[in-house]
């Protein structure tokens, strides 16, 4: 968990510079690291990117499972009476990661909840998608431009739209 006095710099940071993630985040760590709680928070930022490079690992996986079972699209990658491919995927179904969990070690009783937050992570996705498919839309004929050239009042209806 981020401490408080971090957030609240974090907060400050990326209000003082939108348009640059990098930016915000330079500035945000150098006055971080001029606390005197600092020291003591290593331990807790270093698990937490730890965390953060697992729970990756475990997405590209997650992602490598589907592929592999035909999902985006493709065909399944498993021949017929291939018996070693088939055995790779049916022992390895057990071992998809969610909510933090292997599949085979959730309780049935956890999946209503792990469902409703999926989904509602996935609709935050789903919107931005929609979002940037209908901007696009709006594109200058020649050239590039950014966002902010158009009317406020256009994005803001567009954005209304999407709910």
């Amino acid at each position: 968990m981020i401490p408080k006095e971090v957030q609240q710099i974090a907060i400050e940071c990326d209000n003082k510079y939108p348009e640059s993630l990098d930016k915000a985040v330079d500035t945000c760590f150098a006055k971080v690291k001029k606390l005197p709680q600092f020291e003591d928070w290593l331990h807790d930022f270093a698990r937490d990117a730890i965390r953060h490079e697992i729970s990756d690992r475990r997405h590209h996986r997650n992602v490598a499972m589907r592929k592999k079972n035909g999902a985006y699209g493709g065909s399944a990658k498993v021949s017929a009476g291939s018996k070693s491919n088939t055995e790779v995927i049916l022992s390895s179904v057990f071992d998809y990661a969610m909510a933090g969990t292997r599949l085979g070690d959730l309780n049935f009783s956890d999946l209503p909840a792990i469902s409703d937050d999926q989904r509602s992570r996935s609709n935050g996705y789903i919107f931005n998608a929609r979002l940037c498919e209908s901007l696009y839309q709006l594109r200058p004929k020649k050239g590039d431009a950014q966002v902010k050239s158009l009317k406020e009042s256009k994005v803001q209806s567009i954005f209304n739209g999407l709910k």
